[in-house]
């Protein structure tokens, strides 16, 4: 959803290099054994490309996804990714995408044998419209190495999701039958194999945290305020990466895209039929893919819809009603990160102005009133942070670079702040506290968990030494947007 970022590549990308079978990792799993590939260079197991839903093809496409209803004898590879999801942009470029896609994968630090390692479940951004688990930017190989170097071992998955929409196509036909947010149930279900099967690969299914970054984080905020704040006992602690169950933008209900759906229908010939969803289950996949391919161009990004079951109302209404799960989280933002999601060329009070037309008018007032002239300060990282449970405060200072491989000339600060954050991660994954790990810097000072009473933020900075600061930059201002989230907004 943002623009690349360096920090990013530092904190996550590696390039996995595996051996051949020999004395290859295997996994009994509920229904059959896999056998996995070791990694010398990193001293891991991997798992890759294990299907955790039946494939979403043929009568299965645009339904929620199926358990997996099958069995096997002997062992089956898990070698390699599976392809992505299909989807639309520029994250899909580099690799195969498969409407057959509903797959983990499963990174596991070698020869952890004693006691069951907790997990981290990593579900990735795009704006729901593009990326995969099999990204190699987010591989999990280096933060589980990390948690390995720190004394704080854990098990990383990571799993793909059906996108724009073959994942989150909406309309009153599908919601009559309950088919909403499909993408938002395939992680869901995800989670389900996770706490039915992790066992087998060493991991603990009490000691679970998801994470996720841009939509990958709100899909996690999601999750946490899902079915009115309903406990499935699939995870105990959440990070949340530029994301929250508030969006950026309005959120609507299924009918909100009723005339492009109409026109999905219309271009594939489904039209002429009493079902035209289950007709679009058997047009060819080429023909398929053209139509959507056409329709994000022509309208942009899908997201979840409000569908009165997972989702069953704005983010903002299940906060303030406190339907959200009770579990430690660490929520944060980039700097000014929000600056390209909102109007450009805004260079005086006039412009402002201009950019709060639709609004109420004593809105509009009230907004002038809370963010005089001072426009050279960027609030927009800030908006909807409210939180849903006893954070960590965190923001991420660093550059944005249009670069995919932004590493030369980097400075070493960078390197370190990844090793300080995926420290704290790997350490908030083990043991819910994002301080005591081992090599961990002395002159970082602690980082305090927030609350009410003590609302300290933790500035990742990789300019100067990483610090705790009071959360009340622009504090008038945020509470005023948060406060209207619902009535003026609709988020």
């Amino acid at each position: 959803m943002y623009s690349t970022i360096d920090l990013l590549h530092v904190l996550w990308l590696c390039t996995i290099v595996v051996g051949g079978a020999t004395n290859a990792p295997t996994a009994q799993v509920k229904n059959g054994t896999y056998t996995g590939r070791y990694s010398a260079e990193y001293n891991q197991d991997f798992f890759l490309g294990m299907p955790y839903a039946r494939p979403p093809i043929g009568d299965l496409r645009f339904r929620q996804a199926q358990s997996l209803n099958d069995t096997w004898e002997g062992t089956r590879e898990a070698w390699t990714y599976s392809p992505l999801c299909v989807g639309y942009g520029l994250d899909q470029t580099f690799y195969n995408q498969s409407e057959d896609c509903l797959t983990l994968n499963v990174v596991r630090p070698s020869g952890y044998t004693e006691q069951p390692l907790p997990v981290g479940l990593w579900i990735h951004g795009g704006g729901y419209t593009n990326g995969g688990g099999g990204d190699q930017r987010y591989n999990l190989s280096f933060i589980v190495d990390q948690s390995v170097k720190i004394g704080k071992p854990f098990i990383g998955v990571s799993i793909n999701y059906r996108l724009h929409a073959w994942g989150f196509l909406n309309s009153n036909e599908l919601a009559s039958e309950g088919l909403t947010n499909t993408g938002l149930r395939d992680q869901r279900l995800a989670m389900h194999w996770v706490q039915e099967n992790i066992a087998a690969f060493g991991g603990d299914n009490t000691k679970v945290t998801i994470f996720g970054e841009s939509a990958g984080a709100a899909s996690v905020g999601l999750h946490l305020t899902a079915y009115a704040g309903r406990n499935d006992s699939l995870f105990r602690a959440a990070i949340l990466q530029s994301g929250n169950p508030i969006f950026y933008g309005a959120q609507n209900g299924p009918d909100s895209f009723q005339s492009q759906f109409n026109e999905i229908v219309a271009n594939t010939g489904c039209n002429s039929t009493s079902d035209p969803v289950q007709g679009m289950r058997h047009v060819p996949f080429e023909q398929l893919n053209a139509t959507l391919g056409a329709l994000y161009l022509a309208y942009g990004n899908l997201s979840p819809v409000i569908d009165g079951d997972i989702v069953q109302t704005y983010g903002s209404v299940h906060l303030r009603r406190g339907e959200f799960l009770r579990v430690p989280i660490i929520v944060g933002a980039n700097s000014d990160e929000g600056a390209s999601l909102g109007p450009q060329g805004i260079n005086n009070t006039a412009d402002f102005k201009a950019t709060l037309a639709s609004l109420p008018a004593p809105f509009q007032d009230q907004i002038l009133q809370a963010y005089p002239d001072d426009l050279s300060v960027n609030v927009v990282a800030s908006l909807g942070q409210q939180r849903p449970g006893p954070p960590y405060g965190a923001q991420f200072r660093r550059s944005a670079s249009p670069d995919i491989l932004p590493f030369e000339g980097m400075p070493e600060g960078h390197f370190e702040l990844a090793t300080l954050m995926s420290g704290s991660w790997a350490s908030f994954i083990s043991d819910l506290d994002p301080n005591a790990w081992e090599g961990r810097p002395g002159n970082v000072s602690a980082w305090l968990e927030y609350s009410v009473d003590n609302p300290n933020n933790f500035v990742f900075d990789a300019n100067v030494t990483s610090h705790t600061e009071v959360d009340d930059f622009r504090e008038e201002g945020i509470e005023l947007i948060n406060r209207n989230a619902l009535d003026v907004y609709s988020r």
